[in-house]
């Protein structure tokens, strides 16, 4: 590719798409060491560079991208910016069945501990945004499921989440909000020999309670048991335990948990219904499911062994 020539590439480097959005590559493999994505936004991609050089530069596990030959951290090419990292080595989280998610829960929770603690200081990012989950609950989730009638079929009922939900509003303005990955699932952190060796993707970050990442997490992990849902309650827990370990959680923290939960999935639930996408429709219904009947499961459980 072309592009390749701003960092120094010859026009026959070895260049190979593995992710195609709507029909149109957007990340590649190159030479088989290192990664080039496309975005469309270069301020994103200099946030990125911004946030991994302070990363790494804290001993955190990033893949900064690689500047230009002008110094660049990004290049301009066919209308867009494209951006070139080094491929991280370590294995995903992807091999589900193979993995002592007990132990491994607990590892991601303080991972993602070890993660927030480096993002703490990170310099401002100008076109990070801000997040706000109780905006995006009564704005984007409610109306939507309200309208496709989602909680009325899966046998559910505004009235009976309300108390959930009114718990989150009165402890979500207290909440330690800070810098946060926003997609810290089982596929964008890396581990070799049972610690973390990689976080990618986080061209994502936004500012956000920093609840949100290892609860985001305990989402791709009910997403990945599928219908053997059985003990996921106690991996929320054993994930908040690991964050904890590091990043001690407050009361306020651990009393928002279940209401957090259910607002992500309420959520999750509602893109789906928007993207019309059937299967991850049904998916996302009976994760939300589970999710609303577990609550006072996770109340219970966290509260007596936070």
């Amino acid at each position: 590719m072309s592009v390749l020539q701003a960092w120094g590439f010859p026009p026959a480097a070895r260049c190979e798409p593995i992710v195609t959005r709507d029909g149109t590559p957007s990340v590649w493999l190159v030479e088989g060491s290192y990664y080039l994505k496309r975005d469309e936004k270069p301020s994103v991609i200099a946030d990125l560079y911004t946030l991994s050089a302070h990363l790494a530069r804290k001993g955190m596990p990033v893949a900064v991208p690689l500047l230009t030959r002008d110094g660049k951290p990004f290049t301009l090419y066919d209308g867009a910016a494209f951006f070139l990292r080094p491929r991280l080595e370590g294995d995903t989280l992807d091999d589900f069945d193979a993995i002592d998610w007990n132990r491994m829960a607990f590892t991601v929770g303080a991972s993602a501990a070890w993660l927030h603690t480096a993002m703490a200081d990170c310099p401002p990012l100008r076109g990070v945004p801000r997040r706000n989950m109780l905006w995006r609950t009564e704005n984007e989730s409610l109306p939507t499921l309200r309208a496709h009638g989602l909680l009325e079929r899966l046998g559910l009922s505004e009235a009976a989440l309300s108390p959930w939900l009114r718990r989150l509003w009165g402890l979500y303005p207290a909440l330690p909000r800070q810098l946060v990955h926003y997609d810290l699932h089982g596929n964008n952190m890396l581990f070799r020999n049972g610690a973390l060796c990689g976080v990618i993707d986080l061209d994502t970050c936004a500012y956000e309670a920093r609840l949100f990442d290892p609860l985001y997490f305990t989402g791709w992990l009910l997403w990945r048991m599928g219908g053997r849902t059985e003990g996921w309650a106690r991996l929320v827990l054993r994930t908040l335990q690991g964050y904890a370990s590091i990043a001690p959680l407050a009361r306020q923290e651990r009393e928002a948990v279940p209401s957090m939960l259910l607002a992500n999935h309420l959520y999750s639930a509602a893109v789906y219904l928007r993207e019309g996408d059937e299967q991850r429709i049904a998916r996302n219904a009976q994760m939300l499911r589970h999710v609303a009947y577990s609550l006072r499961e996770i109340d219970a459980i966290f509260t007596s062994n936070a």
